[in-house]
């Protein structure tokens, strides 16, 4: 997106092309923060006549993890510190149990060895290992403990004791989400608010996939034996050995 702005430079003493810096926040309200100096309104917020260069991002909420990223603004364009998605989500710091509801359905069935189905092709997921269907078998990845197919956001999910990846089945190699020297389970997408979830280290943690600089992880609440996300994101079910436990998270 074009952003057309002018500001003259005292250091060079030149007029500079300017650029935009664009944030939309769910929940609203936030306030941003470039460079540690905080902008007088809250977001939704566009920041025109930015100069060209990176800037820290930093975005707080009262009762919410603050989200941070260092982004490059450039000349006579707009910035969406979203990236591609209408919003950067805001977790709750403490979120504490409600009322348990009924659990939703998870349309997502991780498996560990069997037959994938990703829009018009096929996978494999045989030995630990991933492959693709082309007619033979094109090997894709490994090791691979369990996949799924991700109908929102069109990619395959996969994931092993340390690693958690992200599949575009048009693609030959997944990208790479986390890497723990601790094991991961139980990875699960939730594509509309931009984060992977996963058990890990007795704790139900978000990692978020906008990986532009860095990626903010957020530790949610302590782990059961698995758990699921409402579409939205919003609710978080934490399964134990007798009881569910409901969350809202955001």
């Amino acid at each position: 997106m074009f952003a057309r702005g002018f500001k003259f430079d005292l250091q060079s003493w030149q007029l500079i092309k300017t650029g935009t810096l664009v944030v939309r926040t769910e929940p609203e309200h936030a306030t941003v923060f470039i460079d540690d100096k905080p902008q007088k309104n809250l977001t939704p917020l566009t920041i025109r006549f930015l100069l060209p260069g990176d800037y820290v991002i930093r975005i707080e909420k009262e009762g919410y993890s603050s989200w941070t990223k260092r982004l490059s603004i450039k000349s006579q364009l707009a910035t969406w510190a979203n990236a591609n998605r209408e919003f950067i989500t805001l977790f709750l710091k403490q979120p504490q149990p409600e009322t348990q509801a009924e659990v939703p359905k998870n349309e997502a069935f991780p498996i560990s060895e069997g037959l994938i189905q990703a829009g018009q092709l096929s996978f494999t997921l045989q030995d630990s290992i991933l492959f693709r269907q082309n007619p033979g078998l094109e090997k894709i990845y490994e090791p691979v403990r369990e996949a799924y197919w991700d109908d929102e956001s069109k990619r395959i999910v996969l994931s092993n004791n340390n690693e958690i990846l992200l599949l575009d089945p048009l693609n030959d190699s997944p990208d790479l989400i986390l890497r723990s020297v601790s094991e991961i389970r139980n990875a699960r997408l939730n594509w509309h608010t931009g984060y992977m979830f996963f058990q890990n280290e007795g704790r139900i943690k978000a990692i978020e996939l906008d990986g532009r600089d860095h990626r903010n992880v957020y530790t949610i609440t302590d782990a059961g034996v698995d758990f699921t996300i409402d579409e939205k994101g919003e609710r978080l079910y934490v399964m134990g050995q007798t009881e569910v436990k409901e969350y809202r998270i955001r």
